[in-house]
């Protein structure tokens, strides 16, 4: 009795480490000791961590959802201080000129034109944008003086709000493991290939001991991993199937005024020649009168 092969590297993610598991309980449960696999039994054993860390995806982090809103309120309290100011500039709004100047250097520098920058950018320019305001007594008089001071700061709190969250999930990504999936993955795979072959070679040398049991329960559950990986490659050629199946489907379809023929232009020249040729004209096919001279 030999060990069922099975593609290993086509099972998906969370079918490898259920495998893994599933042989672990059944080696164990045949006592190894007796069958002289205890090693073998021992390695793969050794692999349990890495097993475990085959785990589900994370998906979208849960603080992504909770960014959109306060993004979107930063860019309309930005955007309304740049259009105050210009309302300011082209005299819709009143303003002192002096206070009017200061503003719209500050805006122009900082705020125009924000929502067409990466979020890195935004981020600085709004920082710097703030700064200038608490630390440029020029600037914060202009901005207090023209009443923007109400808007700058709902603009700092959603923008504080925005940053605490960005922090929070850069600090959660930070603890996923990364690039160890595929790394896993093989190592694991390597490891039942490493395992069946040391059990087979047991078998082959010690012939008195019964391996049957184990190898029988083993095949067992390779079969059904086998017959998945066997219903997945099914499904996808029926896919396939139908899809190449739709696109001659769509080819045959005809517009109105359209002339479709099965055969290729050289053939139907042909074809025209042979019928022309095989169909002479009446005139031609008249018969000769009959000469009585003699």
């Amino acid at each position: 009795m030999q060990i069922t092969n099975i593609a290993l590297s086509r099972l998906l993610k969370l079918e490898l480490p259920q495998l893994a598991k599933n042989v672990l309980e059944i080696v164990e449960k045949h006592e190894p000791e007796v069958l002289l696999i205890e090693s073998a039994f021992n390695d793969f054993e050794s692999l349990e961590p890495v097993i475990e860390s085959l785990i589900v995806s994370y998906g979208p982090h849960p603080i992504t959802e909770q960014l959109k809103p306060l993004r979107r309120k930063r860019i309309l309290y930005a955007t309304s201080i740049s259009f105050q100011v210009r309302g300011l500039v082209k005299g819709f709004i009143d303003g002192a000129d002096n206070d009017i100047v200061v503003a719209k250097s500050a805006v122009n520098r900082y705020l125009n034109n924000l929502r067409l920058n990466n979020e890195e950018i935004i981020n600085e320019r709004i920082d710097q944008f703030l700064n200038e305001i608490d630390t440029d007594l020029a600037i914060y008089s202009a901005m207090s003086a023209l009443g923007f001071i109400p808007y700058i700061d709902n603009l700092k709190m959603v923008h504080s709000d925005l940053k605490t969250l960005l922090v929070s999930r850069n600090a959660s990504f930070s603890k996923r493991e990364k690039g160890k999936t595929s790394a896993s993955s093989k190592a694991v795979r390597n490891g039942l290939e490493v395992l069946f072959m040391r059990i087979s070679s047991a078998m082959y040398d010690n012939k008195e001991l019964n391996y049957n049991p184990l190898i029988s329960e083993l095949n067992e559950k390779l079969t059904r991993y086998k017959a998945l990986i066997k219903a997945r490659a099914t499904a996808l050629s029926a896919k396939k199937y139908a899809s190449q199946m739709a696109k001659g489907t769509a080819l045959a379809v005809v517009m109105p005024g359209m002339h479709v023929s099965s055969v290729n232009d050289d053939d139907f020249g042909d074809n025209q020649n042979q019928k022309r040729t095989a169909a002479p004209s009446r005139k031609n096919m008249q018969l000769s009168p009959i000469n009585n001279e003699q």
